[in-house]
């Protein structure tokens, strides 16, 4: 498994400078031919935001409701940006190989470093979510005489934490989503539903047990990198926490043995995907 590290390495070295060149290209791909552009990011953002603000007020029961400390539409808003993130992740992010088989498939290209680019180019796409959901949590704390505590540390943590583990997550799942079909439609099964288990609607210590009638379950829930990175996030903005050691301990291993599998099978997989592609 070294040797496959270390062409992992040696790939980003050698075309490091083509990088973020890739990676904007990607994120201007999906909207370069209509009128709005890269805006149509900011659009959709903001009809996330306003539906799921309404929905929140009528299932919760008020803007005035407070989870976990946070008034109720705030706890939302960081919940809802550290998600879309990991969403582009789950979404996106595996299937970064299949959007690029015009490249490789015709000529010789770096595989290993198609999650890094296609990550990043999430991220790209995401600044315009950022920059939203300041103006709500400055016009929020405003509106609801919440104070915002942002531990700048932890919010960078929580950024370079989401990258990297897009980066991990795509080099590993991607390679299973380009050879099965029959994985492909599982897997979009299974991310379907998995919206519903994070901790954004609800308080992952104090709803989640009781909806799940069962402490150990909610328990192991809250040990998985979604959560980790969700809470991390919404507490560096809100409540000025920086994730306890321990907890980055646990995400650090996770994403470690997670790396070292994708590297392996992206090593083992790359010179037959344009079979499959």
């Amino acid at each position: 498994m070294v040797k496959e590290v270390k062409e992992f390495f040696k790939e980003h070295k050698q075309n490091k400078k083509y990088i973020f060149k890739l990676a904007y290209a990607s994120a201007k791909a999906d909207t370069e031919k209509t009128t709005l552009g890269m805006w149509w990011n900011v659009f959709r953002d903001a009809v996330f935001f306003v539906a799921y603000g309404f929905f929140m007020i009528a299932i919760r029961g008020g803007k005035d409701g407070h989870i976990d400390g946070m008034p109720t539409l705030m706890y939302l808003f960081t919940g809802l940006t550290a998600w879309y993130l990991i969403n582009d992740t789950l979404g996106t992010g595996v299937n970064c190989i299949i959007r690029n088989k015009h490249i490789f498939s015709k000529i010789k290209f770096p595989i290993l470093v198609i999650p890094t680019f296609e990550t990043l180019a999430l991220f790209i796409k995401r600044f315009s979510t950022f920059i939203m959901l300041a103006v709500v949590l400055i016009f929020l704390s405003w509106f609801d005489k919440f104070g915002l505590n942002i531990n700048i540390f932890g919010l960078l943590y929580s950024v370079f934490a989401s990258f990297i583990f897009g980066v991990v997550y795509s080099l590993f799942m991607s390679g299973f989503y380009t050879i099965s079909r029959d994985f492909r439609e599982l897997y979009k099964a299974i991310v379907r539903i998995l919206f519903y288990f994070m901790p954004i609607f609800w308080s992952a210590t104090n709803d989640l047990p009781r909806l799940l009638h069962s402490e150990t379950l909610a328990h192991i829930l809250n040990k998985t990198p979604f959560y980790h990175l969700i809470n991390s996030f919404r507490n560096a903005i809100c409540l000025g926490k920086f994730p306890p050691l321990s907890e980055i301990g646990v995400f650090a291993i996770f994403v470690i043995i997670l790396f070292l599998l994708g590297c392996y099978i992206q090593y083992r997989l790359r010179r037959i995907y344009a079979d499959f592609v």
